[in-house]
């Protein structure tokens, strides 16, 4: 776990053994508490291409207390891929990325949902250069074609209904994310899971974010013994 200002990254735990769900679930509780500012602080999960789909943004923070909440109420919480980023393609995902400082979340390309395949996809993509990113609501079956897709082909940011067959079409979806600076958009999400904290049948508390700025990289990897 790493703390990052500016151009400084500092490490805060670094622990060289395999760790359950409910102590990394802990871990990040305490670091958040000592580190952290509530609502301002975007809380960065770096995972594998395979596990873009763990809610991490519902791990609860003060398990068990009266102001129990979700990680995701309390931070705007998105996640990241280092994987399938191919260093000849670096550039196209530092282009996308260029865009989103001047955009709002209507320029995101939707990807329907029988757009769905590697090879879909890409062509979609391609045929949207000047899109920041992109957004789905497609069946948990086919989002990993999606994200190996749009890993491959330089996609900085995506929005998915995280739900296993999602019922938002693409107007409600973009209704959802709202018509503010696409800059804002991790903000934008934290609000929608505050509202689905109080309402279950909230479609805002099922929406995931991939925000990956190629100018933030993760730091050095750590030379550890456990698997």
């Amino acid at each position: 776990m790493w703390s990052r200002r500016g151009a400084e990254v500092d490490a805060l735990a670094k622990v060289d053994t395999p760790a359950a769900p409910e102590e990394m679930r802990r871990g990040i509780d305490a670091l958040l508490a000592a580190h952290a500012r509530a609502t301002e602080t975007v809380v960065e999960f770096f995972v594998p291409s395979t596990d873009l789909e763990l809610d991490v943004h519902r791990w609860p923070l003060d398990a068990g207390k009266p102001q129990e909440r979700s990680l995701g109420t309390d931070f705007p919480v998105v996640v990241r891929c280092a994987e399938l980023r191919q260093p000849e393609r670096r550039h196209l995902w530092e282009r996308r990325w260029s865009r989103v400082a001047g955009a709002t979340p209507g320029d995101l390309h939707w990807l329907p949902g029988h757009t769905h395949s590697f090879a879909q996809v890409r062509a979609a993509m391609e045929r949207q250069e000047t899109a920041p990113g992109a957004m789905t609501a497609g069946p948990a079956r086919t989002r990993s074609e999606i994200f190996t897709a749009c890993l491959f082909d330089g996609v900085p940011v995506l929005v998915w209904d995280t739900g296993a067959e999602p019922s938002l079409d693409e107007r409600q979806l973009r209704t959802l994310l709202g018509s503010e600076p696409l800059e804002h958009l991790p903000q934008r999400l934290r609000k929608l899971r505050l509202e689905g904290d109080a309402d279950d049948g909230h479609p805002g508390r099922r929406l995931a974010l991939l925000w990956d700025d190629p100018h933030r990289p993760l730091p050095e990897p750590l030379d550890l013994s456990a698997p």
